[in-house]
């Protein structure tokens, strides 16, 4: 799976964040291999935000800080003007 598919595009930004970071996680590539999607905040400090996702089949959970990062042109070819767009890192990877 190329490194910057996200596979399917139709749930949550946070969990097509999640799914992608599970399969670099366990090497689990199919669209269908996740299982049992559960996203929560983590209760990330103030002034911070972070979430936690749990999956099964195979067993991962992934902890994204998220953040936001400002663009000096449109995020996509229907955005009109730049801005800012969400950012979930991989932090803490557990099987």
């Amino acid at each position: 799976m190329p490194a910057r598919l996200r596979g399917r595009s139709s749930p949550a930004p946070t969990v097509q964040a999640a799914q992608h970071h599970a399969r670099i996680t366990t090497g689990a590539t199919g669209l269908d291999d996740r299982r049992g999607t559960d996203v929560t905040s983590d209760g990330a400090p103030a002034g911070s935000t972070g979430w936690r996702a749990t999956f099964t089949r195979p067993d991962c959970v992934v902890q994204m800080p998220e953040r936001s990062v400002s663009l000096d042109q449109p995020p996509t070819c229907a955005a009109r003007p730049a801005g800012r767009i969400r950012v979930f890192d991989l932090a803490d990877p557990h099987r």
